[in-house]
């Protein structure tokens, strides 16, 4: 009867070793189904679940939500100049800017191609610009290798959008499409800046 009870628990402890590490392996899969293979960084479709629950809990509390779009300048022609892993290396170290200089309350996210979206819970308006002001600046510092031992420079188009009391929004899309409105604003306006909807709806 011994013997068969410390079986028993034996087995026991070993199929409890092996749920563990089922569960260990469930959530490095969920984590890696979440990320984008070559930045690390969260992927789109993380970015939009995470939107809509912020947005839902930004709305229910009153509390500040900003969206930033960021947009690599001129990526086509680094990519056709100094080829695709040049170019991979500058997403690398813009994803690396970003996710250094946000909280760790923020998500980062590649949102395609050389388009980043930034989601900052509880970020109104002026702080949101302050953030966008801080990263067109210390893109301008960074600089990625291509593999003929060259330096690229890289500089950073932005769009910011901010839903709070001042500036409400229907849905998580139209603060979204906010953001976009913005990023093309700059884009259009000479790149290497940041841009506000909030100042595009005052001007």
């Amino acid at each position: 009867l011994v013997v068969r009870n410390r079986r028993a628990l034996s087995e026991g402890q070993d199929l409890q070793k092996r749920t563990n590490l089922l569960e260990e392996e469930n959530v490095e899969l969920k984590e890696e189904s979440s990320r984008d293979a070559l930045t690390n960084v969260f992927n789109r479709r993380y970015f939009e679940q995470a939107l809509t629950r912020e947005f839902q809990t930004a709305s229910k509390h009153s509390w500040p939500l900003s969206v930033v779009f960021v947009d690599l300048d001129r990526f086509k022609q680094i990519n056709d100049g100094h080829g695709h892993q040049a170019g991979d290396a500058i997403l690398q170290t813009v994803a690396q800017l970003l996710t250094d200089t946000l909280r760790d309350t923020d998500i980062v996210a590649r949102y395609g191609g050389d388009e980043f979206v930034l989601l900052l819970p509880g970020v109104d308006a002026a702080q949101a610009d302050a953030v966008g002001r801080r990263l067109v600046s210390e893109a301008r510092q960074r600089s990625a290798h291509t593999t003929d031992g060259k330096q690229v420079g890289i500089t950073l188009s932005l769009g910011i959008a901010t839903c709070d009391g001042q500036n409400p929004f229907g849905t998580e899309k139209d603060l979204l499409a906010a953001a976009d409105a913005a990023l093309y604003h700059s884009k259009r306006n000479g790149r290497d800046r940041h841009t506000c909807y909030e100042a595009i709806q005052a001007a």
